[in-house]
């Protein structure tokens, strides 16, 4: 499990997040890892923050692929919240 410090998550909360997932992915559990640490960001009062939960990663022959791969959806613009895509999103940051 990744530990992060109160002063650590208060401080990711000040920033535009836009996390992303697979519910297959072996390598990453969203139950230890992405999951707790997104929950705890958005109860520090984020107020631009995002999660893109996929059931697993399809590649373009249609075919299942390891589900450490969700970045391929980040890089497709595949990432959509509101009607809103991850591009979009990106494109209006000014960090």
């Amino acid at each position: 499990m990744l530990f992060r410090s109160d002063a650590q998550i208060k401080k990711l909360a000040e920033l535009p997040l836009w996390f992303t997932h697979a519910k297959n992915d072996e390598t990453i559990k969203i139950e230890t890892h992405d999951g707790p640490t997104y929950e705890r960001i958005k109860k520090a009062g984020a107020s631009d923050l995002h999660y893109s939960l996929f059931e697993n990663v399809i590649d373009s022959d249609g075919v299942e692929i390891d589900g450490h791969s969700s970045w391929a959806y980040v890089l497709n613009n595949q990432c959509e919240e509101n009607g809103i895509t991850i591009f979009e999103w990106l494109s209006k940051q000014k960090r």
